[in-house]
């Protein structure tokens, strides 16, 4: 039998030594090729990451949309960043580790400002030694993988309140570009969920109650009081933020204040807007026995399944209705879907 290098036991010596050369140079050629090829499919797998809360990673969004991704041979991996009521700017302040998570800004603010850290670290059970986390689990993430495309859902109220939007949401998006410009993203395309109208906004003849003005202090977008410290600190820097509600009554105005809170935030930083709102309304109305919606306002499947075509075609270029794909739904209701995906992002180009 053939070894790897053949050698012809007899016959002349210099013809053996020129068959030993030659059998050598035509497997090096085919070891280099081998490499040369999984060299080539290292750099060419595209990587897109979704960060955000919930509302994303609600009935597994993510890796449906990575499946979809397979399906279509195409050579993207798509990863997640998502924790519920997270905002950007608590992915860009926490660390993740186990299964606990740390704001450690937050706890090197309160160890400046001379509170007892220890004693904090120790009440709320934190095995870590926060002198040694500087940086969020975000920030590492973009450090080690090249992402070419970043999905990113912020909290709405960051979007669509014009303080919040100056000091949080604007700010957050700041910081991120800054992380990227120094990572091995730092070309990464962002494309910005817009987030859909809240389910009370469908009710006949809705009328909003609330008073255009109420003034409550935030740290972070949160249904609770913030802590004192933070308080403190939000005052003496100048940052003091009054939500001045929007009077809301449809979800065509709801959806417009979100997208114009985006198209303003753009001022800050370049990224594509997801018409996500949109094509969750045109499908909710079109199709008025659909449940859009599970416990909480989260997205029902169909949601999630619309997103997942939304960012497939943003990303690939490809129309999602070619995709023998339908997730958990029935056929119909899933070609509906890809149908009036495809038809809205050819008649309406995201910019």
């Amino acid at each position: 039998m053939a070894t790897l290098f053949s050698v012809i036991v007899s016959g002349n010596d210099d013809l053996n030594l020129k068959t030993i050369k030659i059998n050598m140079n035509k497997y090096y050629l085919i070891l280099l090729a081998i490499c040369l090829t999984l060299n080539f499919n290292s750099h060419s797998q595209n990587r897109v990451l979704v960060v955000g809360n919930s509302l994303l990673f609600y009935n597994d969004m993510p890796s449906g949309l990575d499946e979809i991704m397979s399906i279509n041979n195409d050579s993207i991996k798509v990863d997640q960043l998502a924790f519920g009521g997270f905002s950007l700017r608590n992915h860009l302040d926490t660390y993740h580790y186990g299964k606990k998570s740390i704001n450690f800004v937050k706890f090197h603010r309160y160890k400046n400002n001379g509170m007892d850290v220890d004693q904090l670290l120790k009440k709320y059970k934190y095995n870590c030694d926060i002198d040694t986390i500087n940086k969020s689990t975000l920030q590492l993430m973009l450090e080690q993988y090249k992402y070419d495309y970043i999905i990113i859902q912020d909290h709405g109220s960051n979007i669509v309140n014009q303080k919040f939007q100056k000091y949080i949401a604007a700010k957050s998006l700041d910081r991120l570009n800054k992380i990227l410009r120094e990572s091995k993203s730092k070309d990464a395309k962002l494309i910005y969920f817009t987030e859909y109208p809240n389910k009370i906004l469908y009710k006949k003849n809705y009328q909003d109650t609330r008073r255009s003005l109420r003034k409550k202090f935030y740290d972070t977008i949160t249904c609770k009081k913030i802590e004192p410290a933070d308080s403190i600190y939000l005052i003496n820097q100048g940052h003091t933020l009054i939500d001045s509600t929007l009077i809301i009554n449809t979800p065509i105005e709801d959806i417009q204040s979100y997208e114009n809170g985006l198209i303003k935030l753009k001022e800050t930083g370049q990224f594509e807007i997801s018409p996500s709102a949109r094509l969750f309304h045109i499908l909710k109305t079109e199709n008025k026995n659909w449940k859009m919606y599970r416990i909480g306002g989260h997205p029902s499947k169909k949601t999630s399944f619309m997103f997942s075509c939304v960012y497939f075609e943003m990303i690939t270029g490809k129309s999602c209705e070619e995709l023998d794909y339908n997730g958990s739904l029935l056929k119909k209701k899933a070609t509906i879907i890809k149908s009036t995906v495809h038809e809205y992002l050819t008649s309406n180009p995201v910019n």
